[in-house]
């Protein structure tokens, strides 16, 4: 149909609530405009149908068949706004996106990796959203990806699925390829399920369709790059191996090509199983977005050294809420294995993040930095349990020792030592230290718990400290429980003042009573295990944010790390250590080392940021958290800490989405949202950021809010003696975030001034390198 008859009937369908203003092109199923809609005066873009898949539909078909996909909200993936139809013509909008399609960026040649693995990694993001809400694209394809901001989103989702479905309801049948002649779906990126046309396409033909796209970024090239005809093209497709990555692309990391390739398998089950995977597997390929894991060493980390993950155990037992158990039980191991000095063991949140996958253990191995992976499964029946272990090779897949435990639950942290002793004998390490994590010594031998029930208790309270967003007040009732049950439990203590600590870091309670908490539990737990070294990384919080004692800090973290060498805490506390001493070089040294342990975290990750952040490396703090927020939209201190940096640059106006989306994600908690009043003031929206510090302050009626946050939320509206008044008040409260105002570029305009330099002299944390 001519652009100047469509645009006509097209503006009289769409009267009074949308204005076109110009055709943008389409192609395939749909024509595309550029609107305005009137109500709200927002740009968006109008898809027209194409007249020969419209003709075979209604428009309230297609909206029945589109109900679904038009509940997506992700963050990379552009949301339906509405359906409708007039005039023969069916049409839907979306939000107008500013920016430029892939195949726009591509312009046929390949992308530097960095930018080719984090545009891979948000469609995958896109990708996995929908997989789990039963959304399958069916039509991924570079002009169906849009580059925003440096972020790529997805359009167009459910739209292939939702016309082809409308024409089955229309004539009873189904085909990928119709009957004349027009796709549903891109014959250049369709998995050989739809060029087949095979009814039951599902979500691993999105994977294919990646894979193709993917290798097309890299290489510079499509995979069947010579095949011009759709006949072609679907033969390729359905039997043709495309050529090897690395033979195009020889710099690739051989994990990259490899991840790709799998996508590109002809049976889908061979392909990765979930969208899920290929996010995992991207997230590991870079500690910055842009370089690879074997391009990019650690500092102080040995990869020739010996190294083990500790895979979730399966739970055998009958009763499937047993799973707590038998994930609690491999926790403990790795905490056993952490004291083993000269041994590397990968983190509860890297390991954990293959929980119920299926992926090759070589890929998990590299993604993970380990040579070895011990695999094995609980089943508890009453006070009795069965471990069952097995360290096998990551490289040739050998199995290097097997045993099986069947014992009373109350020797179970005997088990544990034992594991640990029998690994560190296999890989030819030896243990230093007189016990592991798990073993408290009476009369000569280990003690387990006293009960089975305080175990179980202690278990669900480790459980519930692993989802601290919304479990605090659960794992503090579950450890209170367990150290009632088994008083002489170390562990339990441990745990109940590590949970304080977060209490008193995230302003939950007052700094006063948390770190009363905190004192109790870690003295209660160092007294029954003086090597226990989440009570010691506690204790260490402690001297550091409360007691303002940087030498005490400095001595009982680094106590933390020798007695547990492979425990990502103890760095993460000795980190900001360093950072208050102005040992910044240091600081990152020790931030990355706890990265390296733990690879997959977002959390270490957060950490290395932010002490780049303090060492003034401006560029290289946003490359390591730029693809955090990408990953992980919602991560809140991740956002505050590119909030900062994108502020503390003097780019205030890009500051505010970060801090807002910090603050949200938050669910309003008063760190983040003082947070972002300041950087609303410092964008010049001082209306906004007065109405919300004024609700901060007003909020203080009916709950706890300190004094040093009104002090951050007012910096930027109030003069300075009333900021300097709150700042008093914060160190007669024992604020813990006075320990770094030494360090926060936020009170610069109050240095030099003699009020501020008496209150950093109160605090005493100073240390000039």
């Amino acid at each position: 149909m001519a652009s100047a008859v469509l645009l006509e009937r097209l503006q009289r369908a769409l009267e009074p609530a949308y204005a076109i203003e110009r055709e943008l092109g389409g192609g395939g199923m749909s024509r595309v405009f550029l609107a305005e809609e009137r109500a709200l005066g927002r740009r968006v873009v109008v898809k027209v149908l194409a007249p020969e898949l419209a003709e075979e539909m209604t428009a309230e078909r297609f909206a029945r068949e589109i109900r679904v996909a038009a509940s997506l909200q992700q963050a990379n993936i552009v949301p339906l706004l509405t359906t409708g139809g007039a005039d023969g013509l069916t049409y839907y909008t979306m939000p107008y996106v500013e920016g430029r399609t892939l195949r726009d960026r591509l312009g046929g040649v390949g992308l530097p990796l960095g930018e080719a693995v984090n545009i891979a990694r948000d469609v995958a993001r896109a990708l996995a959203f929908a997989h789990r809400h039963g959304v399958v694209h069916r039509d991924i394809k570079p002009e169906n990806i849009l580059i925003s901001g440096g972020t790529a989103v997805v359009t167009d989702f459910g739209i292939a699925k939702a016309v082809d479905r409308a024409r089955t309801n229309a004539f009873g049948s189904s085909s990928t390829l119709t009957r004349d002649g027009t796709s549903v779906g891109t014959p250049a990126y369709m998995s050989p399920e739809q060029c087949a046309g095979d009814p039951a396409v599902d979500h691993r033909s999105d994977i294919y369709a990646w894979g193709v796209f993917t290798y097309e970024m890299l290489a510079g090239r499509h995979p069947f790059a010579e095949r011009r005809t759709m006949h072609e093209l679907i033969r390729a497709h359905l039997v043709e191996p495309p050529p090897p990555l690395l033979d195009l692309r020889p710099d690739l990391p051989p994990s990259l090509a490899g991840l790709v390739e799998r996508c590109l398998e002809k049976s889908p089950e061979q392909r990765p199983l979930a969208a899920d995977d290929l996010v995992q597997a991207l997230d590991v390929l870079s500690i910055t977005g842009t370089m690879t894991s074997a391009e990019f060493q650690l500092p102080g980390v040995d990869v020739e050294a010996p190294s083990v993950a500790v895979l979730p155990f399966a739970n055998m037992s009958p009763n499937r809420e047993d799973e707590f158990f038998a994930d609690g039980i491999s926790e403990e191991i790795m905490s056993a294995l952490a004291r083993v000095r000269g041994l590397r063991v990968a983190a509860r949140t890297s390991c954990f993040a293959f929980k119920g996958r299926m992926v090759d253990l070589r890929v998990m191995a590299e993604q993970l930095g380990v040579r070895t992976v011990l695999e094995g499964s609980v089943r508890r029946a009453g006070p009795r349990v069965r471990v069952s272990t097995q360290l096998v090779s990551a490289t040739d897949g050998l199995h290097l020792w097997s045993e099986r435990y069947d014992r009373e639950i109350v020797d179970i942290f005997a088990v544990q030592d034992e594991i640990a002793r029998a690994i560190a004998d296999t890989l030819g390490t030896r243990l230093r230290g007189a016990s592991l994590p798990m073993v408290r010594v009476t009369g000569g031998r280990p003690a387990g718990p006293a009960s089975v029930e305080a175990y179980e208790e202690y278990l669900r309270g480790r459980l519930h400290l692993d989802q601290r967003s919304t479990n605090l007040g659960a794992s503090i009732a579950s450890f209170e429980r367990a150290a009632a049950l088994d008083p002489g439990l170390s562990v339990a203590h441990a745990g109940l003042a590590h949970v304080y600590t977060w209490l008193g870091l995230w302003y939950i309670a007052p700094a006063t009573i948390a770190f009363a908490k905190v004192r109790e539990a870690a003295d209660r737990a160092l007294s029954l295990d003086h090597k226990d070294a989440v009570a010691l990384a506690a204790r260490a919080i402690m001297a550091l944010w409360y007691e303002w004692d940087w030498a005490a800090a400095e001595r009982v973290a680094q106590q933390a790390i020798d007695a547990a060498p492979g425990l990502p805490l103890g760095y993460s506390v000795m980190t900001y250590v360093r950072v208050a001493g102005g040992q910044h070089e240091a600081a990152i040294d020790t931030a990355a080392r706890s990265a390296s342990l733990d690879p997959l975290s977002n959390a270490a990750k957060t950490d290395l940021g932010d002490a780049l952040r303090y060492a003034g490396r401006h560029a290289e703090a946003l490359e390591v958290l730029l693809p955090v927020v990408r990953r992980e939209p919602g991560h809140i201190l991740a956002n505050l800490w590119v909030a900062y940096q994108l502020d503390a640059l003097g780019d205030a106006a890009s500051a505010v989405p970060h801090a807002e989306r910090a603050a949200a994600a938050a669910s309003g908690s008063p760190a983040p949202t003082a947070a972002l009043a300041r950087i609303l003031a410092r964008a010049g929206r001082e209306a906004e950021a007065r109405a919300i510090r004024d609700g901060l302050a007003a909020r203080g009626a009916s709950e706890y809010i300190a004094e040093y946050l009104l002090a951050i939320a007012s910096v930027e509206l109030d003069d300075h003696e009333t900021t300097l008044a709150r700042l008093e008040r914060s160190v007669a409260a024992r604020d813990p975030h006075m320990m770094l105002m030494h360090r926060e570029y936020y009170w610069d305009a109050l240095r030099g001034h003699p009020r501020f330099e008496a209150l950093v002299r109160t605090v005493g944390v100073r240390r000039e390198t």
